[in-house]
């Protein structure tokens, strides 16, 4: 996979997995880069490497990964629709 499509994965997961808020929080290279992040964003994606650890060997690194297998291990849709960030924030009250 590359850095995009992984920074699009987590934040498809997240999506699903945390609350809306925090899905809106992630930035490239957040998963690589946890100081950057709040608290909540980082227990979420703990949660997340967990979930990509159980269905992968941990050993495998993300690069090594084909990006249609770990959305179908993780049980998001292939099929993305881009929703434009603005809406997001507007929706979840982070709008300013």
């Amino acid at each position: 996979m590359s850095s995009e499509q992984i920074d699009e994965l987590c934040t498809d997961w997240l999506e699903g997995n945390c609350a809306t808020g925090i899905a809106v929080q992630y930035k490239n290279h957040s998963l690589v880069i946890p100081i950057w992040n709040s608290p909540e964003l980082n227990n979420c994606l703990e949660t997340l490497r967990q979930a990509l650890s159980i269905a992968f060997n941990p050993d495998k690194s993300l690069g090594s990964i084909e990006h249609s297998e770990a959305r179908r291990k993780l049980g998001l849709p292939m099929n993305r629709l881009a929703i434009p960030e603005i809406f997001i924030k507007a929706f979840s009250g982070d709008y300013k």
